[in-house]
């Protein structure tokens, strides 16, 4: 299995995973043959990057499906559920949204110890969703790696998967200055206002935008006055940015390669970032992807295989030659990865 950007995808290249253009709306199924005018149509729907089978046999490489499927499913109807509500201004759907993250934290549970990785293919018509659901599961990640008691982790997950809410209000303006027109402080007082919610999730609607320096929105505010959940929702918001489809930070960037990111977000400790929420973080994310083609120190090239949770910058590889043997890079200081390829 090998991660491509969608530009380096061939023809009769074997799709590797489920491509839906919206909700129950399978456009290229795993196993599929790619064609040309699959290739463009990707193109078209804002995809950047997939996972295809390559020439290099990775058999040993996986990505674990963090959540049953069931609860991914229910999870994007209950987000399309409360876009709704916030456009008609209805009451959320509390109690069945609490009964589903809290399944979504035990299933996650059992992966505590595992490197997020981004694996599903950003669409347009779902991208909304994806981001709740990735900044949501990386929050988390990190409160499993803080070691936060159930019921933080519960409001942790409220907070960061409603964290955006706001934003489907129709009354949001975020270039006002006023700063209860702001999405963030809408979402705020719509979390606030529901009583089955716990108060600590609406922080992570009100502060996700907040920097540590006082250089954020809405307000400004410092990192002693954030809350723990705004922090980590904040991260997680911003790392998930970054590979959002259609939201490159610039228009005339192309899209961030894993290890990009990476060292933009070291960049923001201490002026965006939290320093010791960071370090959880930096233990819970993917530097180098798995599938991923990478230029080592020897000039040699090869494929991430495995990762290392605690050394997420030195993981297992395969080097591509006649004996395809393996490497881990976190037994072998000498050698060591210069460059992503794919």
């Amino acid at each position: 299995m090998r991660l491509l950007r969608l530009d380096h995808v061939k023809a009769g290249m074997i799709m590797m995973s489920n491509f839906e253009k919206s909700h129950h709306n399978i456009m290229i199924k795993e196993g599929t043959t790619l064609t040309d005018s699959m290739i463009n149509a990707m193109h078209r729907w804002g995809v950047n990057w997939i996972y295809v089978s390559g020439e290099i046999e990775t058999r040993t490489a996986s990505i674990p499906e963090w959540t049953k499927v069931e609860t991914f499913e229910a999870l994007n109807d209950e987000f399309e559920n409360i876009i709704e509500c916030m456009k008609y201004h209805r009451d959320l759907p509390a109690k069945h949204l609490d009964q589903l993250l809290c399944r979504l934290i035990v299933e996650l549970s059992a992966h505590k110890a595992q490197l997020f990785q981004l694996r599903e293919i950003r669409c347009i018509e779902r991208d909304d969703f994806l981001h709740a659901y990735h900044v949501c599961v990386l929050s988390l990640m990190i409160g499993f790696r803080m070691e936060l008691p159930f019921e933080q982790l519960r409001a942790l997950a409220i907070g960061a998967f409603l964290h955006d809410i706001g934003k489907f209000d129709v009354h949001h303006l975020d270039c006002s200055s006023k700063p209860e027109l702001h999405h963030t402080f809408i979402g705020y007082k719509k979390l606030k206002g529901e009583p089955l919610f716990p108060l600590q999730s609406s922080h992570a609607a009100l502060m996700h935008h907040e920097h540590v320096d006082g250089s954020g929105k809405p307000r400004g505010i410092t990192s002693n006055e954030m809350h723990q959940i705004g922090k980590i929702v904040g991260i997680a918001n911003r790392y998930d940015h970054y590979f959002r489809a259609l939201a490159p930070f610039s228009e005339n960037d192309p899209p961030l390669q894993h290890h990009d990111v990476y060292e933009r977000m070291v960049a923001q400790v201490g002026v965006q970032s939290d320093h010791d929420i960071f370090l959880h973080f930096l233990s819970s994310v993917v530097v180098y992807p798995t599938g991923v083609e990478v230029l080592l120190n020897t000039h040699q090239h090869a494929i991430v295989i495995v990762q290392h949770p605690h050394l997420p910058s030195r993981p297992i590889i395969r080097i591509i030659d006649s004996e395809q043997t393996l490497h881990d890079l976190s037994k072998n200081p000498k050698l060591f990865i210069i460059d992503v390829l794919t």
